[in-house]
């Protein structure tokens, strides 16, 4: 080892150093280092003497040191140490093999993100699960329940069930509303735990979320009083509406506690009692809660089956948009149906359609035919509805005046608009003539203010020659006049005074 490596003491200083010399080749200095990190609770360090022990690198070859440095730091959570112990136990040559804990142990070792434990899942066991691992820890709901299943279930993976394993997924993926999730929830507190309180909160967010099994479940707590105060028409409820998303257990539990003959006829698939089940849900009688979407699910059925008023009830669900999105050409399609297989009132409100453009175009004479023949049964006052349509053709009158009114008026206000703009236009037109002309004279003046310049530089360069030649002269009569005084002087001097 070398000479400074002794100054080290903190562990994870000595885990890193020793793996610098384990990468050099210096396994003696590195297993040193090693020892000294895992005596303090290094994770990696135990790890790494593991694999040091299992592949003689500075150290004698020693299975069973390399299998208690492995569990050491497997226990510790190591990711690495896990994949290794894995390999170890599904083989079973130096350590008594165990399938069930060597998926354990690659289980948790990919869950932290170990490429290699996934390989070995792969290899191993099932390719379709470590894809679903995968996309589990990173947070995909569905592969999250899938995982739970997987410790809920068990099925030919050597190992047994888990369900503490399972409901940390299935709550992992509750967290984004998955309703399998809720539903296997519910499944532990029911049959595992016996937690029938539990169970019916879980139960009923997933049946909230249209889970069919849930509500199966959930109606079988309300029937019993599980759990919950007992409601036997609430379970009656839960299990149709289980049925109507084709749960058969539904169905079963339906036919063998329901008493309604209503009911039990229209699981049993009666178009007639499908129409009377709609209606008791649309108006919510008979001990069921107003539930306008049942009540269409209920139509669809019996109107799937040709019956009459279920075509009738559907279209007028349509008609007036309640317990599904308004839609006037559905329900005018649906009224036809009815009329043609007759015993209803689809003529009149067919002829509500004609009359005021529902889903076909206006027809007066049609609707008008329609009510007279309806009238002919005595149920409809004929006068009523052509007295309303009278009206409503007034009011479409009236309206029709008003929009032309209003155009008629705009139509003057742009008028009135148009002559402003073209007056206005007719200003800046001069306005614009004028700015032109001014500028035209502009530039006039500019010219000659140039052609100006141009001649005062001429004389400016003239009367500098003529201050120049002044000049020179005055420098002459200067030399004449220093000249004269000089032979005054010097008479003077010869002369004197």
């Amino acid at each position: 080892m070398a000479i400074f490596d002794v100054l080290i003491s903190d562990p994870n200083s000595q885990y890193r150093k020793g793996m610098q010399h384990y990468n050099n080749g210096k396994y003696y200095a590195a297993v040193d280092l090693f020892e000294k990190a895992a005596e303090q609770g290094n994770a990696q360090a135990q790890y790494m003497l593991g694999l040091c022990y299992q592949l003689g690198n500075g150290v004698t070859q020693d299975n069973q040191h390399m299998i208690e440095y492995y569990k050491e730091a497997a226990g510790q959570q190591n990711a690495d140490a896990e994949n290794a112990l894995g390999l170890l136990y599904q083989d079973g040559k130096v350590i008594a093999q165990d399938k069930g804990k060597a998926l354990d142990l690659w289980i948790a070792s990919a869950t932290k993100g170990n490429t290699k434990a996934i390989d070995n899942i792969k290899i191993h066991h099932s390719q379709e699960f470590a894809e679903k691992l995968v996309a589990a820890t990173k947070g995909d709901s569905e592969a999250q329940f899938f995982v739970g299943a997987f410790y809920y279930n068990r099925g030919g993976y050597y190992v047994d069930q888990n369900i503490n394993k399972a409901a940390e997924w299935w709550s992992m993926a509750d967290k984004q509303n998955n309703s399998n999730a809720q539903n296997g929830l519910g499944e532990l507190c029911y049959y595992k735990y016996k937690d029938y309180k539990q169970a019916v909160l879980w139960y009923t967010k997933a049946s909230n979320n249209g889970h069919h099994y849930a509500q199966n479940s959930l109606g079988e707590l309300y029937y019993n009083g599980h759990g919950v105060e007992q409601n036997q028409n609430k379970a009656f409820d839960l299990w149709m509406e289980a049925f109507l998303l084709d749960n058969q257990d539904a169905l079963a539990n339906l036919k063998r506690y329901c008493k309604d003959e209503v009911i039990i006829k229209a699981v049993s698939g009666d178009a007639a009692a499908q129409n009377l089940l709609g209606n008791r849900y649309y108006f919510g009688k008979n001990g069921l809660v107003k539930n306008l979407e049942k009540s269409v699910m209920w139509y669809k059925k019996s109107a799937g089956q040709d019956n009459a008023w279920g075509c009738r009830n559907l279209g007028m669900s349509y008609y007036n948009g309640k317990g599904v999105e308004q839609d006037y050409n559905k329900a005018f399609a649906l009224f036809i149906k009815a009329d043609k297989i007759g015993g209803t009132d689809a003529n009149n409100w067919l002829a509500y359609c004609y009359a005021y453009g529902y889903g076909t175009s206006k027809n007066f004479s049609k609707a008008i035919d329609l009510w007279f023949k309806e009238a002919e049964t005595g149920e409809i006052d004929i006068k009523g509805n052509i007295a309303m349509l009278c009206q409503s053709l007034q009011n479409d009158k009236n309206q029709i005046q008003n929009n032309f009114n209003a155009l008629n008026l705009n139509y003057n206000k742009l008028r009135t608009d148009n002559s402003k703009l073209t007056d206005e236009n007719s200003r800046l037109t001069t306005e614009n003539n004028n700015l032109k002309s001014a500028n035209n004279n502009l530039y006039s003046s500019h010219q000659s203010a140039g052609n100006d310049i141009d001649w005062l530089k001429k004389e400016n360069a003239e009367l500098k020659k003529k201050v120049e030649i002044a000049n020179d002269e005055i420098r002459s009569l200067k030399w004449d006049n220093d000249k004269v005084k000089d032979e005054l002087n010097s008479v003077r001097r010869t002369y004197g005074p």
